[in-house]
């Protein structure tokens, strides 16, 4: 007998019983019966079967463990070849047999950040932890069912009459749950896809009826021409790029077109051309035609279904345990009960891009606003950020001091708004010192000689606005920041005539270790202010020390290199020596600056 190729739910070959004699059934079983078993009954032979049977039904024992070969393992292995299968279980995933779940993980894409050129990066961008948006989804096992099964002893009886009766018995009696099980296996999982449009989870196509009987064959088939055109558009354009637009989670998904299904109605795939679908695919008609699962109208449960473009995995149903249980006998029937249990997950995946082609209305691509209204503009968070520090929010900002201006920009009902060119940062207010500026990536520095109360800092954007994608759209956000504490008049050109660094000793650090310097100024009437963020720092070698707009240095590799510091003309240096010692966690050393002076109130 040749084997067939076909498995079962677990995974094993299985070959058919139909055309097994029942000598060669019972030489199967009895060859994997216990050593009792076989000492009872001989091996099988034409004259001898009928007596096997005897045996085996008159003595209990003997006749469970028959019973639970032909329906566990014989059945169990040897099917059916003309057994119905589900059309969906080839998108199950491998069988998880501990844990009833499975968590499934979308990453997002990382947004990029502006470089600026003038800006040395602390420690904290260097050996920061940036985590993407992650999403989860988890699948659980849902479907608990058993399917019963009675083995009765007269039909069992009857199947020895026929040569072929008992592999013909067996065939037919395991058919029945098996194709029930595999039935509702089927029409649960062709719920999910009427249960995903409930969800919003796919982007709709409006495709014209190309199965309507009211119009004529010319009009079907410009129909059925046009939904083929539109099927190859989207199989030409979900592979182009990342998407976040075509999922029900809006998380990026990257499409394969090798990987792309299309699931129809049978009239739908009668009408279309598969083999214009085989060029777009380069592949020839046999390969395209299994890409097209079918699927009856009334099974998909969605007015005016057509047709779904998606991926393999948009199913995700696995099996948790199949298998065959029982051996309990019924004394009134003298039947054997045995029960089919199958235990599964049924659902489907939210990240995978699914198109639906149907008579409805398609996804709008743009927002209709009523007359009247406006169209909103983004969304501006901005908030400052203690520089250095990203987990302290200050409301106000010294005089001589550095804060981080933060912003995020959002517009409702686009995940995939994101601003041209980033957020750029302006100061939208009078300012009189001329340290009082902020950089391209939100750093704010108030001078030391600031004499205004607060200074408005503008967030701006240019997005594209959906509805006038060729024009340019710009948003705004102003902040204004208190400025506090006592300045410093007379910080100006002439007035400084020397800088030290505090302490003003060579400094040693090791790699991967930041330390904090502070510079001092000596002025012209005595007094010796802090100018740490007022000055400008250089160093003279990055791949040995890196230095930051306020003075943190962090050293890179061992070596030694010089720190340059600069205000009006006026330069100091000091030397930094790297030596090694592993990469140790970033720590800050700083040491207080020794005044002489009290600090002036600033001019009003």
């Amino acid at each position: 007998m040749a084997d067939v190729e076909q498995r079962n739910q677990n995974g094993e070959i299985v070959r058919p019983l139909t055309e097994w004699s029942n000598v060669e059934f019972l030489n199967a079983i009895r060859n994997q019966a216990s050593r009792d078993f076989q000492r009872r009954i001989p091996a099988a032979t034409k004259g001898n079967v009928r007596q096997s049977l005897e045996n085996m039904l008159n003595f209990p024992a003997l006749r469970n463990e028959f019973y639970d070969a032909l329906i566990n393992r014989i059945a169990g292995v040897y099917v059916n070849q003309l057994s119905w299968n589900n059309p969906l279980a080839e998108f199950k995933r491998t069988a998880q047999s501990y844990g009833k779940t499975y968590e499934e993980a979308a990453i997002g894409l990382i947004s990029a950040r502006v470089y600026d050129p003038k800006q040395e990066y602390l420690g904290d961008e260097i050996y920061g932890t940036y985590t993407p948006h992650v999403e989860t989804a988890f699948h659980t096992v849902n479907r608990e069912e058993y399917y019963p099964l009675t083995v009765n002893e007269t039909q069992l009886r009857y199947a020895f009459l026929e040569e072929n009766g008992l592999g013909t018995f067996t065939a037919q009696l395991m058919d029945r749950p098996r194709t029930s099980d595999e039935l509702d296996e089927y029409l649960h999982m062709v719920n999910l896809f009427p249960e995903y449009a409930h969800l919003g989870g796919y982007y709709r196509v409006h495709a014209d009826d190309v199965t309507d009987e009211n119009i004529s064959d010319t009009e079907a088939q410009a129909r059925a021409r046009k939904l083929l055109r539109k099927i190859r558009q989207w199989v030409n354009t979900l592979p182009i790029k990342p998407s976040t637009r075509y999922n029900a989670r809006h998380m990026p998904s990257v499409v394969n077109k090798e990987n792309l299904i299309l699931f129809m109605t049978p009239e739908v795939h009668a009408a279309i051309d598969v083999n214009a679908l085989a060029v777009l695919f380069n592949e020839d008609y046999a390969k395209t035609n299994q890409r097209i699962i079918d699927i009856s109208g009334q099974d998909i449960g969605i007015n005016g279904f057509q047709c779904i473009l998606t991926t393999r995995e948009f199913f995700f149903c696995w099996d948790y345990y199949y298998g065959t249980q029982g051996g309990v006998i019924n004394p009134i029937s003298l039947g054997t009960n045995y029960f089919l249990h199958h235990k599964e997950a049924i659902s489907l995946s939210p990240f995978v891009p699914a198109i639906l082609f149907w008579t409805g209305e398609g996804t709008r691509e743009d927002v209709e606003v009523p007359a009247g209204a406006t169209v909103s503009k983004p969304d501006f968070q901005i908030r400052l950020q203690k520089y250095g520090n990203p987990a302290v929010f200050p409301t106000n900002v010294t005089r001589g001091d550095v804060v981080q201006v933060v912003s995020t920009i959002s517009m409702d009902g686009y995940p995939d708004f994101a601003p041209k060119g980033g957020i750029i940062y302006e100061i939208a207010s009078e300012v009189k010192s001329q340290f009082t500026r902020i950089s391209n990536t939100g750093i704010l520095r108030v001078g030391l000689d600031e004499t205004v109360n607060y200074v408005d800092v503008r967030a701006r954007a240019t997005y594209k606005n959906p509805r006038i994608p060729e024009v340019p759209s710009v948003a705004s956000d102003t902040l204004r920041v208190p400025i506090i504490g006592d300045g410093l008049l007379g910080f100006n050109p002439g007035f400084v005539t020397n800088l030290n660094f505090s302490p003003n000793t060579p400094v040693e650090i090791q790699v991967g270790q930041d330390r904090q310097l502070h510079v001092i100024a000596t002025m012209t009437d005595g007094r010796m202010p802090d100018v740490t963020n007022m000055v400008t720092w250089s160093t003279s070698d990055e791949n040995v020390v890196k230095v930051s707009p306020v003075g943190k240095v962090t050293g890179v590799n061992t070596g030694t290199a010089t720190i340059e510091v600069t205000v009006f003309a006026v330069t100091q240096q000091i030397r930094v020596t790297v030596t090694a010692g592993g990469q140790t966690q970033a720590q800050e050393v700083a040491e207080e600056p020794q005044t002489q002076d009290v600090a002036e109130e600033p001019q009003k």
